[in-house]
Order: structure tokens, then sequence, then C-alpha cells
């Protein structure tokens, strides 16, 4: 009853925390070959040149379509090319929604899909990076599927790590 008062004081909190460090300046203690990859954004924090928006893949061939507004809100499409059995996730992309950083100011998201009508749920939280030249998202995921009672809920939850890198056109 009340777990969902404590995460959303915990959100709070953790809001205002990022929007003090956002006047605090990074690091210049990078190696020289990270420090390349970084450019400065509008209130001058130094980020990377990755950006969400766009078509990415898994080694998997799983596909999503990311969008974000100025105001951080992602949306677009996910579709899956693994399944515990055919259907599962229902037919074709699945629409995706989320949360990353209004502006772009920094690399972090989190989306949601929910799959074939609700009967599984699968979130996503991550970081933009550009390394070496590419760009790529690393991901930690976690997948709630509808289980038949209470002592089956331990079966309900699996939890993976997933790299997407930008589908090329």
């Amino acid at each position: 009853m009340y777990l969902p008062l404590i995460l959303m004081f915990a959100v709070s909190v953790l809001a205002k925390n990022s929007q003090i460090n956002d006047v605090e300046e990074p690091s210049t203690d990078l190696p020289e070959k990270e420090q390349e990859n970084l450019t400065k954004n509008k209130i001058g924090k130094f980020i990377s040149d990755c950006s969400l928006p766009g078509t990415w893949v898994n080694r998997h061939g799983s596909e999503i379509i990311l969008n974000v507004t100025e105001e951080g809100h992602v949306t677009g499409k996910y579709l899956t090319a693994v399944e515990a059995t055919e259907g599962a996730a229902g037919e074709g992309h699945v629409p995706i929604f989320g949360q990353a950083s209004p502006g772009g100011r920094h690399r972090t998201f989190g989306f949601t899909v929910s799959w074939n009508e609700g009967a599984s749920t699968t979130s996503w939280t991550g970081q933009c990076f550009f390394c070496d030249g590419k760009e790529f998202l690393k991901t930690t995921w976690i997948l709630t599927s509808e289980v038949t009672s209470c002592n089956k809920d331990w079966l309900a939850n699996r939890v993976g790590q997933d790299e997407f890198t930008r589908k090329k056109m």
C-alpha cells in the first residue's frame, strides 16, 4: 500500500538531485580518446554525440524505432525477433512508451512495451554511447509474464541485458 508513495518520493528526490547536478561542471579527467567523443550541450555540460532517435537492432535481429520529443517523451515501435512461443508477442511492431532526458541533456533513457494485449510487459533502461566512432544502446531489461497463480509468481520475471546498434539504412 505504501510502496507506490515511497517510490514516488524516491523518484522526486532523485529528480531534485539530478537538477542540482546539472549545474556542476563535468569531470575533465577522462582519457583523451573519450574526450574526443564529447561535446557541450545548450547549458554547457559535456554529453556524447550519441542520439536516441532512429532505428536500432540487437544481435538477435529485434528492431526498435525511437522518437524523442523536446520534453523527453519516448515513443516508437518494437519488433521482436525472440519469442518463447510463436505469436506470444503479438503481431508486427508493438508501441513503445518511455522517458529520456528533456532536450537530450543526458544519455540515459527507459521505455516499456506491452506484448500481446498485456499478457507480458518488458521495460528497458539504458544509456546511449558513442565510442570508437560507433553509436550503441546498452540496456538492462525485465520481462514480466502473466502467471496463473500466486504460487507461480517466482516464474513471472526474467532479467537480462542487451546492446542495440544503429541500423544502417
